[in-house]
């Protein structure tokens, strides 16, 4: 994710007023180029409601320019105000078009991102108070490092309600582009998806970049209803061909898309946080600095307390680094967690095996287990994943530990044999889910919940979407093997109505074990996996 320096931030007096066009640039210019990209770029959408029908095609082909550069920082956008003019009547026409030059690297060479910005961001703000406000608004807090250009992209355009006066020219103008037409729905939707709510999750580049010349001219100069069904079109390429490729993926540790001609973990690197990153910072940094006070005093290497110091070890390496890196690593910090928390249950209730520690200790440890639980829940797949495992009324803490820890090591070592179509990613991962399953003390609800959910999502992708499906027409046993996996625990009524823990479906092609805690748990067909 793209970063302005650290030295920009917080550096410096604050913004000046927006209506003040000289000041504002002056303070823009002396900022990194995606701050004008960006507050130019939402002070354009914030102005759109008050054009009329007649002018409105060019100013939302501008204004999709300036979100698609202010969204994805790291694509060039060359020649992106080609067809543009650059004087326009309408404080509406003068925030889009200027947006759109601000976006425009030949034009921000030659002219200057900040004065382009500026312009547009004058034009708006001078248009009503609110949307004055809401440009101060987002140029305080970049300024504050409270968030960077990119997570402001995917921030509402409104902190409150949309203002009466803009939420009345945006119904009126609805009405008239309607009324000219269907083929205006793409863009009528295109702005209440973005501008009006908070900005829709799971669009993807390729969708926000069909409403400009990126993927190819669009024909501007046959007109509207040209335009507008040409965009309608790519749209529903684009959304057929995801439908397709993508199936609905649980959360879980392991959610995986098809990359490089190969099964792969999704990325968790732009994941939101529940918190700014200043606040998450503020929690992360005296959790990291407690973590290795302990792991170099009461509980350094060579103490008999060897399971505690594991689960700190693995936290000061998960925790530290950039927020992207520990967005990545989330459900492996997650499951560290669950397992550090049931080896304190463990210790609390003073079980044979357990080395005893001193209240002094304990309470110690407690501190931690509570500050992690804390903060882990700022991260947003993790808390969204963690609700749905203490939902799910399907059985899945009642599994079977061994049979499941089994079965992912199966598919571990047979993914581990095939890495023409797996990412080394993926079996390493499920490596650590095995390990975790395994854990006597830390095998909780939500780490079966999570084991079960990733091996469905591998499962469910390799059905619909394996790489192999494209290049062999028949039905292989790599595919018959994969299509067992949905069901990893088992959730036979019949099963949990006697108190038989086996989880061993047919499906998965789990033999049944012959009783709890035997050693003939296998899985039939794991060898002959892909």
């Amino acid at each position: 994710m793209a970063k302005p320096p650290r030295t920009s931030v917080g550096k410096g007096a604050g913004p000046p007023d927006a209506t003040t066009r000289r000041a504002f640039e002056i303070w823009l210019a002396k900022r990194p180029r995606e701050w004008s990209v960006t507050i130019a770029a939402r002070a354009a959408l914030r102005v759109l409601p008050l054009e009329d029908a007649t002018t409105i095609l060019p100013l939302f082909r501008a204004a999709a320019i300036a979100r698609v550069a202010a969204k994805y920082p790291h694509r060039a956008i060359a020649f992106a105000s080609a067809g543009l003019m650059p004087i326009a009547a309408s404080p509406a026409a003068s925030a889009a078009i200027y947006a759109a030059f601000s976006a425009d690297q030949q034009y921000a060479a030659e002219t200057g991102y900040a004065e382009a910005a500026s312009a547009a961001v004058h034009a708006a703000a001078t248009a009503a108070s609110a949307i004055n406000a809401a440009v101060m608004n987002d140029a305080t807090r970049l300024h504050a490092g409270v968030l960077t250009a990119e997570q402001l992209t995917h921030d509402p355009l409104w902190q409150s309600s949309v203002p009466a006066e803009l939420t009345e020219g945006w119904q009126h103008l609805v009405r008239e582009l309607h009324a000219r037409g269907s083929h205006w729905r793409v863009w009528t939707d295109w702005y209440e998806n973005i501008a009006l709510h908070e900005p829709q999750r799971g669009i993807t580049e390729a969708e926000d970049a069909a409403f400009t010349d990126i993927p190819g001219k669009l024909p501007w100069d046959d007109g509207a209803d040209a335009v507008n069904k040409e965009i309608a079109r790519r749209l529903a390429e684009l959304r057929r061909a995801k439908s397709m490729e993508i199936p609905d993926q649980s959360p879980a540790p392991v959610r995986v898309e098809e990359r490089a001609g190969q099964i792969a973990k999704a990325n968790d690197r732009d994941s939101p946080l529940c918190a700014s990153e200043r606040d998450f910072k503020a929690w992360r940094d005296p959790v990291v600095d407690h973590i290795e006070e302990l792991t170099t005093t009461e509980f350094a290497q060579g103490t008999n307390h060897s399971r505690i110091r594991d689960r700190l070890v693995a936290f000061g390496r998960l925790l530290p680094g950039e927020i992207e890196d520990v967005k990545e690593r989330q459900f492996r910090v997650g499951y560290e967690i669950e397992r550090f928390e049931g080896l304190m249950k463990a210790y609390r209730s003073g079980g044979d095996d357990m080395p005893v520690l001193n209240a002094a200790q304990l309470e110690d440890l407690d501190r931690l287990r509570i500050a992690l639980g804390i903060g882990i829940d700022k991260l947003e797949r993790w808390a969204e994943f963690r609700k749905q495992a203490n939902q799910s009324t399907a059985g899945e803490a009642e599994a079977d530990r061994a049979v499941v820890s089994d079965a992912l090591d199966d598919m571990a070592a047979t993914m581990e044999q095939r890495p023409r179509y797996f990412d080394p990613e993926v079996p390493a991962t499920f490596r650590f889910l095995a390990e975790a399953v395994r854990d006597p003390a830390g095998a909780t609800r939500t780490v079966l919940y999570g084991a079960i959910k990733s091996a469905e999502n591998v499962g469910q992708l390799s059905r619909t979407k394996g790489p192999w499906r494209r290049q062999e027409g028949r039905r292989s046993r790599r595919e018959a093997y994969l299509e067992g996996r949905r069901d990893l625990a088992g959730r036979g009524a019949e099963q949990r109505r006697a108190g038989n823990l086996r989880r061993a479906p047919a499906r998965l092609g789990v033999a049944e074990a012959p009783a709890r805690g035997a050693r003939s748990r296998r899985l039939s067909s794991a060898r002959p996996l892909l």
